[in-house]
């Protein structure tokens, strides 16, 4: 599977699982214990959401291999930056400044003579855009402001240490059809790779632990992809950071809006 590839589907998969977060909170739990938990769990995402800033870790392992991603946010979408390794392909960075992506990669330099490429994600065409949305809007919490469906009671599986605070640990199962549902009447129309997360999380249990000041604190869940099944991890952490993101120098990147553009079938 090629590099994009299979970035791609873990980035669909972690919208997916963002998206879904929220779960109990539209309804569809049990009472007593199940309905304080859903209710914690849709205060999570007003809380998030409040905050303006966080940094954030990821981790996905399938068939053997390990991805790890690390990286800062703006809550809204507006900016992030991103870093991690591809094993066997090499070091990736990425930068999303003014609506510009920023992308450093191994063969950049060989290929069109700067260490880094962008495009302008505004400048493709709306159906273009959706391919992009784990990088332009789409952040690592941006699901939980979309509070979607699950399958089930939520459990309250007790409190733990994350990080050096204490948080809830919930469990919810995900039911496709309920959350694309759920998400439909919010009017949230999914993109195509927030869709493929979805169905590819049918099913499976998703673990969200929620800090002492009613924020999402960490993330687990699992994907059934056609390699395999893939086990993806997220925390957030450092609400409220001042962000440190810049453009790379001008003459240290060269602008593919173009060949992105043509390049990319709808």
């Amino acid at each position: 599977m090629s590099s994009g590839r299979r970035a791609g589907r873990w980035r669909a998969g972690v919208m997916a699982g963002a998206l879904i977060l929220g779960a109990a909170a539209c309804g569809g739990v049990g009472d007593g214990a199940a309905s304080i938990s859903a209710g914690a769990i849709a205060r999570a995402a007003e809380s998030s959401s409040d905050e303006d800033t966080a940094r954030f870790a990821m981790a996905m392992e399938i068939a053997g291999q390990e991805l790890e991603i690390t990286g800062q946010m703006a809550m809204d979408g507006s900016a992030m930056a991103t870093s991690f390794a591809m094993p066997g392909i090499g070091d990736f960075e990425q930068r999303l400044v003014d609506g510009r992506l920023y992308l450093r990669m191994p063969g950049a330099r060989a290929e069109v003579g700067t260490e880094w490429v962008h495009f302008d994600v505004d400048g493709l065409l709306p159906e273009q855009r959706s391919r992009f949305d784990g990088a332009n809007g789409a952040d690592p919490l941006g699901s939980l402001r979309s509070v979607a469906g699950a399958d089930g009671e939520v459990e309250t599986l007790g409190v733990d240490e994350l990080r050096g605070g204490r948080a809830t640990h919930y469990r919810v199962v995900i039911d496709a059809d309920t959350a694309l549902e759920r998400l439909r009447e919010q009017g949230i129309e999914p993109t195509e790779q927030q869709l493929e997360g979805v169905e590819a999380m049918n099913g499976e249990p998703m673990d969200v632990w929620i800090d002492e000041d009613g924020r999402m604190a960490k993330m687990t869940f699992r994907l059934r992809l056609p390699q395999g099944t893939a086990r993806v991890s997220m925390e957030v952490f450092d609400y409220g950071i001042p962000l440190s993101i810049d453009p790379p120098p001008a003459d240290a990147t060269t602008d593919i809006t173009e060949r992105v553009r043509s390049r990319i079938t709808v």
